[in-house]
């Protein structure tokens, strides 16, 4: 299975890469300066860096590789951002970096919060080092407009903490691309660094998830994979905001006349625009 790339709710599976690299596009620190004492002082970028992908498939098609000239064409001839989910990134978390470390640049309603010390017997759980608490007159912390395939098979999981005496909730809807809530999935704990997670296949009109929370004290870990479970949390490895190149291709074989008789490897890079951070405006 390929990676998926375009606009909301018109995600398209790419051919299934034979390697896949990614790396930053720019370096965290973007100004270093030595004083006279030999301090060495740096001015760090306030953004995470951004991405870029190295795809190739070893030996395709013309009309299994026809999509990257379609999706790039797509690309050129409209305006507002492509989503690009790696394979990697469907099975590790589809959430981009800032989402899943719970940036309230990302997240609506959220109040920044602590890290939490390796779990004991007293306090179960996982460590972590960022998190976030829900409004205390228990209206909703949100996630909006997370891209999400139609008709497949989504795990959401997130680690929460309720307020005392009170019963934290987390949800999911599944949202149209006229912005009307399909339908909602519910879990609910009274405890201490709960791992909530919900399973559900996609309808045939959802194009995006709004995960939300309330009553919690703790929020952290968000992750959402394309999965029939929940996995041990990973870093959000999703883009919400990516530009592909044209594929490079080497013809292996082209022999006119027969069925089959045109195979080549292709190779194409993908590049995160824009801020690292941004979410889903288009």
């Amino acid at each position: 299975m390929g990676g998926l790339f375009g606009p909301l709710g018109g995600l398209e599976e790419l051919p299934c890469a034979s390697t896949l690299a990614e790396d930053p596009a720019g370096d965290d620190v973007v100004r270093e300066v030595r004083a006279d004492d030999g301090t060495v002082y740096i001015q760090l970028a306030p953004q995470l860096s951004n991405r870029v992908w190295q795809l190739s498939v070893g030996t395709s098609s013309p009309e299994d590789a026809a999509i990257l000239s379609r999706v790039r064409g797509a690309w050129h001839r409209r305006s507002g951002p492509s989503v690009w989910y790696s394979e990697a990134a469907q099975a590790e978390n589809l959430l981009d970096p800032e989402a899943a470390l719970m940036s309230p640049a990302r997240w609506s309603g959220i109040t920044p919060g602590g890290g939490g010390i390796l779990p004991d017997d007293y306090l179960p759980g996982p460590r972590f080092l960022e998190s976030g608490a829900t409004p205390l007159d228990g209206t909703w912390a949100q996630l909006t407009r997370i891209p999400i395939p139609m008709n497949r098979t989504v795990t959401v999981s997130c680690v929460v903490t309720s307020y005392p005496t009170r019963t934290a909730r987390l949800q999911v809807d599944e949202v149209a691309l006229d912005g009307r809530t399909i339908r909602s999935h519910q879990r609910t704990t009274t405890g201490v660094r709960d791992r909530l997670s919900l399973t559900f296949p996609t309808t045939g009109q959802t194009t995006s998830l709004t995960l939300a929370a309330a009553d919690a004290a703790t929020v952290t870990d968000p992750q959402i994979t394309l999965t029939g479970q929940a996995r041990p949390w990973a870093p959000g490895a999703g883009c919400m905001n990516a530009y592909i190149s044209a594929p490079s291709r080497e013809v292996q074989l082209a022999v006119p006349g027969i069925p089959g008789g045109s195979l080549a490897s292709y190779a194409w890079s993908i590049r995160e625009i824009g801020h690292a951070s941004m979410g889903y405006a288009g």
